[in-house]
């Protein structure tokens, strides 16, 4: 603060005395000082008288010229500047001597201009001040004035600075400015008042004001609004809203106010041009924006709706009519603008006023005005049109082309009054009015009419309130009859009359171009001629080219008015017209001629009010024509017609087209609107308008008019063509407009056809040229048919359908290019969503009414309901058919189906029979009940009653069950109510097809998907939706043609989007019948069934398009599908048919009805299945639709693999992995046993799908299905999942099934065929069992094989459970393939015999296997890829398929099998295989007997390594030597591992049998390992034998070595099949041990007799020898104790033993193994304990060791019998013998004849012992046995000791029987008879000795007698030779003592009959004595008869009665003879086992 002083201190000493030189910086020195001048301050009046000082010492002027500098420049200094200027004037002096405060140049008037836009409303004031002194209006611009000489223009921007002020609204400042403006000073007074006219203030003002300061305001306003001086920026709106804002200030100031009208016009144009700055040029001066969308682009934009907001306000301010005023009256300014204001304000020109008018109406609101539209603007309208008539030769063609432009604005905004009505009308009645009738307006009329823009504007009549009557007296007319509106109306027909007359062309004006034809109703009669001059020559030069003058025109249109009249007809309406050229007609004439027809259209729009009276006249007008002539049809109508028919220009061409076809429209339209309000009226009993105004709308073309151009001309068709025409690829540019104009037309024309049979006609020519030309121009149609139907507010009514579906159907033409372009065409159209258009006119015929229907659930009820009338209705028809399809088949299956197969199924793979569902458990459930009830009953009969009572129930519940099941079927089912929709859906499905068909790459469902059918997009849209409710409803079992239910009311909704609706669609025609009620002929059935099979041909076309869609989709987009799948229920409805066709089609092998069924149908009740008709064809008939289902089964199963791979279909998440998969498992398992369809699980999940594919190759489904089937589950194999297995098992199974069906029928050979086969009438296809191998190898090879290649990622858990599956099911499949190749082996072995001319030629027995080559083929396709990875599992399952084949003969004796044929087939099989060589095989047997897999079979698992040697030996057995010899080590191998391994007995059996084979057929092995390694097999597989044959041994004690047999039953090998060897038996022990018994010890035995010798002579070289008998000691340590054992039990054993010794012992070199133990048995007193069947083996043991040892046999012959110390003493003598006899018995004949010295001897010596009766008796049997082992020449010397011995012993028998006799009279005479036959007196040992004596005179007799001819001497003495009562010789008396001569056996059976009194009758054979043993001397009787008549003649007994029995003597046969005695003294030797 201290500074200020001291600065000016320094100013006032150093700086004022320089005066003259502080010029040049005196402006910067005031600046420095003017910001002391501050009011407050200190130093403010050192400041002032320094500047003062100042001022003095430079001169005033020089300071204040630099004053005004400094605020110029220095915005800071102009506050205390402005301050000083005002504080140094001096008010009381005059104005010129204070000039010099103004400085001395220009600078002031810009430095006042900047102060007054000081921010500082103190400067403002004081500048004010400074313009109030010293600018005085009245003398600021005075040259006299000694001011600064201010210019015009300087004045006037000093104004317009001034006039900023007033945005500040400061009083004070608006104060100083209006004084300065009206001419007063600063305290009031006035300024320059005018002598007359000052009296008052006011009127001093108003003098002043327009004196002198109007014209400045005015100018500054103006140049404010044109923004000058200021630099426009866009974005910164308050510079633009300055202009208004002062004019709205100024408007409050009544004294200027009210001369705002000069500067209103720059406002609009000011306003005009801001609006242009702020949204763009372009978008205000297009014409193509209309006022909403202007409006909408104002809204956007924030600067621009603040300048409309401001000028609104100032247009509000003012009268709110006076704008419009202003401006109409602008627009109508005869002369241009008063010549002084030229200069600035230039004169508005008729466009700029058109532009702007059009420009106010679309920005400013005018709904606060209601008069305005209703009144004021049909005024301005009216006013304009009588100016643009009036001046219309003086205006150029744009100006009037722009003028109607305005016109046609103001027309739009339009409106009609709110209220209209006589005085007498009240509000009331008004009311009534409009309730009474609500359709006053003619979109109500329910037509479907467009409205035009202008009637969308009426505002609805009621609401708005009435106005008062009489506000707008000058308005009132306008709407009535003769108004405004009226009389544009009427105008129209005048002009256009006029137009082509002569009359208007009297005053040509011939500098105008050609101008429009119709500037139609633009204007009223009032000036109407020069508008009609001007519009005359629009028209002639389109019909004629000749204009020269005037004249022609005249004489040309005379004689073209004459021709008109002279023709009439089609074609001369439009003679006499030729069309110009295009370049002859101007663009202003076009853009006049266009403007013109928009605004004649809109005019025709608006109604007008006529009174009663005038109502009934312009109907009588209107409707009294009945028609025209062509002829007389109005002149301007004609000239349309011709030009929309021939001009060239087609600009003018279209616009007429599309004129008149709006106008017929209209007129069409609005005469229905007044014929049906004129009937309403009259027909209603009281008008309630009688007495009011009525609003009519006047057609512009009366109906008599359109009926003449309908029928009178060709004007439609002419049209028609030439639009068609216009759609070539020449004129592109047209192709817009003809499109629009060819729609409308279509739609306007009297019949549809007229357009589409110029389009069918070009679509369906010959040419293929004019047919490509047709489709192309079809397709430009289409695309911009579509444009048009989204332009405009309401849609085409009607649609290009028949065209469309002619290209449609294009789509699948067998001509390429054709269907190439029409594919073309449809992916285009795709791609721009038209996929609803393209299947409207499909739909269409999809909902056909005629295919309406009803589900069956309804109909059911409804037929129960007529037969019971029940009550309860609502139930079942409330329930929208899904859900009551759904409940319904669920309380179906758990009653039935469903749980038995739960309960039924053991197995983990249910298949669920629906033809037998429920039976076991019915059964079940009802016998334990029955059991229950039957114990509580009491009486019999009672009992009776009640079991008859529940049987039937029973039945009555199974066949429930059953019918359940079936019905639940047929649930889903609809039924059609009447016949004949079957065309209409073939047809629409034909189309639906044909595009699915050709949209290859899915655009087609990708649109479907996305594209829901809303009907806002098209008219027809509303039709399909309202067929789409009716069909629904229908469907609910509700009336068809009944109203239309509510939305809410109707149980399910229509689908939205189009694919949801085409899928039900067509699984509606999927599920519907013809109901058997019906009556219908087979055409009717047929044609359904074709519906059925082409619906789910499209379906599947979906599905499958659906999965390429989904392949590449991320999951978000699979959401939709799977809505899709479950909302239409696809997969559920798909099996459900299928089930019921596969029902249907095995129903026809049922014969007749069961009892349950009659019984059932007593009871009542309809069944679902018998409402359907399903036709009288069978099975067959179904096929078609079973093979198309099948096709979308695939699709599907594959869809839903892509759409739910990667998703959880579990609602409930379970918390861990564990718990997810066992829910998983669970919930999976409930859905494989559902009889029904279970939501959300696959179909591969799915009971019913599951139990269809394990049920559809059973041969009554037909074997057609068969190969379709096998395709379906072969392509759906990666999609299975987890039911692979469970599908697969099953499949293969029956294909194995009916493989072997086939197979069985070929052996038949056509004679006993297979019952199943020859049930069906079926042709089998001859491929058909090449399809299922086909099928099988597919199966298998997925299942088996690794899959590198499959697209599809398969869970391993599934395919390891179905690898397993497979695997099990191996065995029947390789038992199949085995069948098949044992027909092609026949096939082939016939075929071979046929060539080589063994047989006729060769012809197959069975045509499904004349292809062998081929079968072949196949049965190895199957096979070898299996060999490589599975070769082990394949070894294995042939096992199976081997131990299965039994053979059909058994072999007795045989341990080892010997193959079947059947067997041999495998072995065939195997050896055809390539991949498989010897030694490969081998291996693989090694592999599977090493590990033997368990193949479950179907009732057990067994093992399979058994059956597997059993192959191998078979296998071995059939290979050649070769062979053999190249495998040698793999056969070491093989036997060499197998033999370590714990096999079960046969295999080791086998194993010996397959050593013992290779061993004789390669004898010689020249390696020496190999031998080595023979021999070491060979040790280890006959211990492991040797072992099994010591398994029923145990050790007799602890630590002993010695072994006895076990006390248990043994098998005999030939009592059981030696198949059986691998059976149960097999399995019984595996165990080789000594402790366990086994029953194959026997057939180890066995085996071993059989091989053993003679392998072990092969294995060892005879150098080798010894190097077996510790092997062979080995095997006999378990042999002998066999031998030892003569039990019966052990019999089989013994024998089997003996056997293998036998054998054996034939071999010298095995002696040592053997001699002392068989010695030791031959002595043992058991040894004779045999089996007949041992003997042998015996013989030849005994032989051999008696032969191998040279000494034995007379060691034997010495022996004592003391030596036998094991017998009892009585027994030694006999036994010894008997041992001896056996020895002799043993060889061969005469082989011991040199020893018959010592036989004879040793026989004397036992003779001379006088021998015990057992002596006796082996001494007879030794007696036999000479005769049988020695010739008769070496047996003469023992004849007397035998004969003698005989004598003896028969001697002794007499004297027994008759010392009896003699003993036994007193025991007679004491027992009397009753012991007749008496006790047997002889002792065992007698009666053995007497039994032993007659046997050896039996043989002795039977012997042949050429043999023993010396026993022939001694014969008679024991039988009677001769008959001695035949004896006549003379009489000899006995010597006294002497006995008569009588043969010993006549004596002994004397005796006996003395004794017993028996007699015989039996007839015997030599030799007669066949027994073993006596238990009576009587059983002797008949051998003793039968020698008694033998040899003597028959007695003469006069009783032929009598019968002696004789044996035939000598014997016919000596050899049987010898035989027999042979074996009976074999049996002789031997003791029985019974003993």
């Amino acid at each position: 603060m201290a500074v200020k002083p001291v600065l000016l201190t320094l100013y006032e000493r150093y700086y004022l005395p320089l005066q003259k030189a502080l010029l040049p910086s005196l402006q910067a020195f005031i600046t420095g000082l003017l910001p002391g001048l501050e009011e407050g301050l200190e130093v403010y009046d050192r400041t002032d008288a320094l500047l003062v000082k100042l001022s003095l010492l430079v001169g005033q002027q020089v300071f204040y010229g630099a004053l005004w500098g400094s605020m110029l420049v220095t915005p800071m200094v102009r506050l205390p500047a402005s301050v000083f200027i005002v504080t140094h004037f001096d008010r009381m002096a005059s104005l010129s001597q204070q000039a010099y405060m103004l400085g001395y140049d220009q600078r002031v008037v810009k430095s006042l201009c900047l102060s007054l836009q000081d921010s500082n409303a103190l400067v403002q004031r004081n500048t004010l001040e400074i313009l109030l002194y010293f600018f005085p209006f009245a003398t600021c611009l005075n040259p006299a004035e000694p001011t600064i000489a201010l210019s015009f223009e300087d004045m006037i921007t000093v104004v317009s600075a001034a006039s900023l002020t007033l945005l500040r609204r400061d009083m004070s400042l608006n104060r100083r400015l209006y004084a300065w403006l009206l001419g007063t000073d600063i305290k009031g007074g006035m300024v320059a008042p005018h002598p007359e006219l000052s009296t008052t203030m006011e009127e001093h003002t108003a003098f002043y004001f327009s004196t002198y300061s109007r014209d400045f305001l005015v100018k500054a306003l103006i140049n404010i609004l044109k923004q000058k001086d200021v630099n426009s920026d866009p974005e910164n709106v308050t510079s633009y809203l300055r202009p208004f804002r002062i004019i709205i200030s100024l408007l409050d100031k009544p004294e200027i106010g009210k001369q705002h009208v000069r500067v209103l016009l720059e406002v609009v144009r000011a306003f005009y041009s801001y609006c242009r700055e702020m949204l763009g040029e372009e978008t205000i001066t297009s014409s193509g924006l209309s006022g909403n969308q202007l409006a909408s682009k104002i809204k956007e934009n924030k600067n621009a709706s603040e300048i409309i907001k401001t000028v609104n306000m100032l247009v509000s301010s003012m009268n709110s009519e006076y704008l419009w005023e202003y401006m109409t009256r602008r627009f109508c300014d005869d002369p241009p603008t008063p010549p002084e204001q030229d200069r600035s304000h230039p004169a508005p020109s008729v466009s700029e006023m058109s532009s702007l008018i059009i420009f106010l109406l679309d920005v400013l609101p005018l709904e606060l005005h209601a008069d305005i539209q209703s009144h004021y603007l049909p005024e301005m309208l009216g006013t304009m049109l009588r100016t643009l008539c009036s001046h219309i030769d003086a205006v150029c063609l744009e100006d009037v082309t722009q003028g109607l432009r305005a016109c046609f604005k103001v027309l739009s905004k339009i409106q009609m009054p709110v209220a209209y009505m006589d005085v007498e009308a009240g509000a009331q009645a008004e009311e009534t009015e409009l309730h009474a009738f609500p359709t006053l307006r003619s979109e109500d009329s329910g037509l479907g009419i467009s409205a035009s823009p202008s009637e969308q504007h009426l505002p609805p009549g009621v609401t708005m309130g009435t106005e008062e009557n009489g506000v707008f007296k000058e308005g009132e007319g306008v709407w009535r009859r003769g108004g405004s509106i009226d009389t544009m109306a009427q105008c129209l027909q005048d002009i256009l009359a006029f137009i082509t007359t002569r009359g208007p062309i009297e005053e040509p004006h011939p500098d105008l171009r050609a101008s429009s034809v119709d500037q139609k109703s633009l204007m009223v009669n009032v000036g109407g001629r020069e508008i009609k001059d001007k519009l005359t020559e629009l028209f002639t030069p389109n019909k004629r080219k000749s204009h020269s003058s005037s004249d022609t025109r005249v004489s040309a249109a005379s004689a073209e008015k004459k021709r008109d009249h002279r023709h009439s007809g089609h074609l001369d309406w439009s003679a006499g017209y030729m069309p110009r050229g295009k370049a002859e007609i101007s663009e202003a004439c076009r853009q006049a001629f266009i403007a013109t027809c928009h605004l004649l259209l809109e005019c025709t729009t608006f109604p007008i009010y006529l009174s009663e009276e005038e109502t009934l006249a312009f109907h009588t007008d209107m409707f009294g024509h009945t028609g025209y002539q062509v002829d007389s049809l109005p002149v301007w109508l004609r000239s349309l017609m011709t030009l929309c028919c021939l001009s060239r220009d087609y600009n003018i061409q279209h616009t007429a087209v599309a004129s008149l076809l709006e106008l017929i429209n209209h007129s069409q339209s609005l005469t229905l609107v007044i014929q049906d309000k004129q009937r309403r009226y009259q027909s209603s009993e009281s008008n309630p308008l009688s007495g009011r105004l009525q609003m009519v709308t006047v057609p512009p073309i009366y109906p008599a008019l359109l009926r003449t151009i309908e029928e009178g001309t060709d004007f439609y068709q002419r049209v028609s063509r030439v639009l068609w025409s216009q759609l070539d690829t020449e004129r592109r540019e047209q192709h817009i407009s003809c499109v629009e104009l060819f729609c409308r037309l279509h739609c306007l024309a009297p019949s549809a056809s007229i357009c589409e049979d110029i389009i069918c006609q070009a679509l369906l020519h010959k040419d293929k040229a004019v047919r490509l030309e047709a489709l192309h121009r079809f397709t430009v149609l289409w695309h911009l048919t579509r444009e048009i139907q989204t332009n405009r507010t309401m849609s085409l009514s009607r649609s290009f359908d028949r065209s469309l579906c002619v290209v449609v159907d294009s789509l699948s033409c067998t001509d390429g290019s054709i269907s190439a372009a029409a594919q073309c065409w449809l992916v285009r159209a795709l791609s721009l969503s038209d996929v609803i258009r393209i299947l409207e006119p499909i739909l269409l015929l999809l909902l056909h009414p005629s295919t309406q229907r009803c589900s069956i659930q309804s109909i059911k009820q409804n037929l129960v309901l007529c037969v019971c009338e029940s009550e309860e209705t609502e139930e079942g028809e409330e329930e929208d058919e899904e859900e009551a399809e759904s409940e319904h088949t669920e309380s179906a299956d758990t009653s039935g189906a469903q749980v038995s197969t739960d309960n039924t199924s053991s197995s983990s793979t249910p298949y669920p029979s629906i033809e037998e569902g429920g039976m076991v458990n019915g059964l079940r459930r009802v016998e334990s009940g029955h059991t229950q009830a039957s114990d509580s009953l009491s009486s019999e009969d009672e009992e009776d009653l009640e079991l008859e009572a529940m049987a039937k129930s029973r039945l009555l519940k199974q066949e429930r069950e059953k019918r359940e099941a079936i019905d639940s079927l047929f649930r889903h089912v609809l039924l059609y109510p009447v016949a004949g929709g079957w065309r209409h859906l073939l047809q629409g499905l034909g189309l639906l097809d044909s595009l699915m068909r050709s949209s290859a790459e899915c655009p087609l469902v990708d649109a479907l998907s996305f594209t829901s059918l809303d009907t806002s997009s098209a008219a027809h849209l509303n039709l399909v939706s309202n067929l789409l409710q009716r069909h629904q409803q229908a469907q609910d079992g509700k009336n068809f043609y009944g109203c239309l239910l509510s939305p809410s009311s109707t149980p399910s909704a229509p689908p939205s989007l189009l694919i949801e609706l085409l899928v039900s669609l067509c699984l509606r025609f999927l599920r519907s019948h013809y109901p058997s009620y019906l009556s219908l002929s087979p055409l009717d059935l047929q044609g359904n069934r074709e519906v059925q099979v082409k619906s789910v041909a499209v379906l599947t076309r979906i599905v499958n398009q659906l999965c390429c869609t989904a392949r590449g989709q991320d999951a978000s987009d699979m959401e939709s599908i799977r809505r899709l799948l479950s909302g239409c229920k696809v997969q559920q409805y798909a099996l459900l048919t299928l089930s019921a066709s596969m029902y249907i089609s095995q129903r026809g092998t049922a014969k007749g009805q069961s009892k349950g069924v009659e019984l059932l149908e007593e009871q009542g009740g309809l069944s679902e299945e018998s409402l359907v008709n399903f036709g009288a064809g069978g099975g067959q008939e179904q096929y078609p639709l079973q093979m198309e289902l099948l096709n979308l089964l695939q699709a599907l199963i594959v869809l839903e693999y892509h759409v739910w791979s990667g998703e959880t279909r579990e609602s409930s998440p379970a918390s861990t992995p564990l718990a997810r998969e066992w829910q998983t498992a669970v919930l999976f398992q409930q859905s494989i046993k559902a009889a029904q369809y279970v939501q959300s699980h696959p179909i591969t999940a799915q009971g019913m799908f599951v139990s269809a594919a394990a049920r559809a190759l059973q041969p009554q489904y037909g074997y057609a299905m068969h190969p379709h089937w096998v395709s379906l589950l072969c392509s759906s194999l990666p999609y299975l999942g987890r039911s692979l297995g469970i599908i697969v098992t099953p499949l293969i199974s029956q294909i194995c099934r009916n493989l072997d069906e086939l197979v069985k029928l070929y052996e038949h050979d056509g004679g006993k065929t297979n019952q199943s086969l020859s049930s069906r009438k079926e042709n089998i296809a001859p491929d058909y069992p090449l399809t299922l191998l086909e099928g099988l190898t597919t199966i298998t090879h997925y299942c088996l094989l690794d899959n590198k290649r499959s697209l599809v990622a398969c869970d391993p858990v599934d395919v390891r459970n179905a690898r397993n599956a497979v695997i099990e099911a191996l065995p029947q499949m390789l038992s199949s393939m085995a069948l098949l190749w044992g027909v092609v082996m026949r096939e082939e072995f016939q075929r071979r015999a046929s060539d080589s001319g063994q047989s006729s030629r060769h012809t197959s027995t069975s045509v499904y296997f004349r292809t062998t080559k081929v079968l072949r083929q196949r049965i190895l396709e199957f096979l070898l890829p299996l060999t490589g990875q599975y070769g082990v599992q394949v070894m294995a399952s042939l096992g199976v398929v081997w131990s299965n084949r039994k053979s059909k003969r058994r072999h007795k004796n045989k341990v080892l099998p010997v193959a079947s044929e059947s067997r041999q087939t495998i072995v065939e099989m195997v050896k055809s295989l390539s991949t498989l060589h010897t030694d490969t095989v081998l291996h693989l047997v090694k592999e599977v007997v090493k590990k033997p897999h368990q193949i479950k079979g179907e009732q057990k698992s067994t093992l399979v390594d058994i059956p597997m040697l059993q192959f191998s030996f078979t296998y071995i057995q059939s290979i050649s030597a070769q062979a053999l010899q190249e495998n040698i080590a793999p056969l070491l191998s093989l036997l060499r591992e197998s033999v370590q391994l714990n096999l079960a007995p046969p295999g080791h059996f086998l194993l010996l049998g397959i050593l013992n084979d290779f061993v004789n057929r390669l004898p010689n092995l020249d390696n020496k390992k190999d031998t080595r390694d023979l021999q070491e097999v060979t040790q280890r597989i006959l211990e492991a034998v040797g072992g099994i044959a010591g398994s029923s041994l145990e050790q007799t004690s602890w630590l002993s070595r010695s072994l006895e047999v076990k006390v248990q039953p043994q098998v005999c090998p030939e009592a059981d099949e030696p198949d059986d060897g691998d059976g149960d038996a097999a399995q019984a022990s595996t165990m080789v041990s000594s402790s366990a018994p086994s029953v194959y010890s026997v057939q180890a035995l066995v085996l071993l007799a059989e091989i053993l010798a003679p392998l072990l002579d092969m294995v060892y070289r005879s150098d080798e020898k010894e190097k077996a008998v510790p092997l062979i000691s080995r095997l006999m340590y378990y042999v002998f104790p066999y031998l030892k054992n003569h039990s019966a039990y052990n019999m089989p054993s013994f024998e089997a033993g003996a056997q293998l010794l036998s054998s054996l012992s034939g071999y010298a070199y095995t002696k040592r193994a053997w001699k002392k133990e068989v010695f030791e048995l031959f002595m043992d007193p058991l040894f004779f304990t045999m089996d007949a069947s041992c003997a042998q083996s015996w013989k030849s043991i005994i032989d051999h060791l008696l032969t191998h040892e040279k000494t034995m046999f007379k060691d034997l012959m010495s022996m004592q019998s003391s030596s036998l110390k094991l017998f009892a003493n009585a027994d030694q003598k006999p036994m010894l013998l008997k041992r001896q006899a056996f020895a002799m018995f043993s060889g061969e004949l005469d082989q011991y004849h040199l020893y018959l010295p010592l036989i004879q001897e040793r026989l004397t010596e036992t003779l001379r012992m006088n021998p015990s009766p057992a002596v006796s008796a082996q001494m007879f049997l030794m007696f036999r046995v000479f005769l049988l082992r020695i010739s008769t020449q070496h047996l003469t010397s023992l004849w007397p000791i035998m004969v003698t011995e005989l004598i003896r012993t028969f001697t002794r028998l007499e004297k027994a029987l008759q010392v009896d006799k003699d003993n036994s009279k007193l025991a007679k005479v004491v027992r009397g008879t009753l012991d007749r036959n008496g006790q047997v007196n002889f002792s065992q040992a007698e009666l053995d000795m007497y039994l032993s004596a007659c046997k050896f005179l039996d043989t002795s007799l039977a012997f042949p007698p050429e043999r023993i001819p010396l026993f022939q001497m001694y014969r008679w003495a024991f039988v009677p030779e001769v008959d001695v009562n035949r004896y006549t010789g003379p009489e000899n008396t006995l010597i006294e003592g002497e006995q008569e001569c009588i043969p010993h056996i006549v004596r002994v059976l004397e005796g006996i009959q003395q004794r017993y009194g028996e007699t015989s009758t039996e007839h015997l054979e030599f030799p007669l004595l066949p027994q073993r043993s006596l238990s009576s001397i009587t059983q002797l009787l008949p051998f003793l008869r039968t020698l008694f008549h033998s040899f003597q003649s028959p007695p003469t007994s006069s009783d032929p009665a009598t019968y002696f029995p004789v044996a035939d003597y000598p014997p016919a046969s000596s050899h049987a003879v010898l035989m027999r005695l042979e074996h009976i003294a074999e049996e002789e030797f031997l003791d029985s086992m019974e003993s």
